[in-house]
């Protein structure tokens, strides 16, 4: 329970989650409303799910990939995906959206600067150790000021200052 607290607070909802049914990092899952661990067949429905989840453009309703403005928080309501855990929170960040994989997520966004006259900020995604909440390694993605994201470091080793 430790783990999932640190890594998704109150969250019932995020890139690994549907309705508070957790794929955890070594392919195990946890159900936050019950306070136990999923059965096999069950931990396979969340994996589908969770792919389906993924899988599912952005309606029309919904900003689109080239108009996503990332720190409006109207877009709130649109039941992002959570990542705003301590774990995902680089120096001088605020929260804002972004679009991870065609998904709208709520997480900490980093001002880096300008290139060629475009705004780009910085996310952080950790990867966490088996079983532990334990962050081994970090994604880096850059942020363009339309909200899409393109990752441009994984598995970042720990040690090293982000600032």
């Amino acid at each position: 329970m430790a783990y999932i607290q640190a890594n998704f607070g109150d969250t019932m909802n995020s890139s690994t989650m549907i309705n508070g049914k957790i794929l955890l990092p070594d392919g195990s899952g946890f159900d936050r409303n019950t306070e136990k661990f999923l059965t096999q067949e069950e931990v396979k429905s969340l994996e589908s799910a969770l792919k389906n989840q993924k899988k599912t453009p952005i309606k029309s309703t919904e900003p689109s990939p080239s108009s996503i403005p990332i720190y409006n928080k109207e877009l709130e309501s649109k039941n992002p995906v959570d990542n705003t855990s301590e774990a995902y929170q680089l120096a001088d960040s605020k929260i804002g959206y972004v679009l991870k994989e065609g998904i709208l997520t709520k997480t900490f966004i980093a001002p880096v600067g300008m290139i060629a006259g475009i705004g780009v900020d910085m996310i952080k995604t950790p990867n966490f150790a088996p079983n532990s909440n334990e962050v081994v390694s970090n994604n880096f993605s850059a942020v363009f000021s339309n909200g899409t994201t393109v990752q441009i470091l994984s598995d970042a080793n720990t040690s090293y200052s982000e600032e």
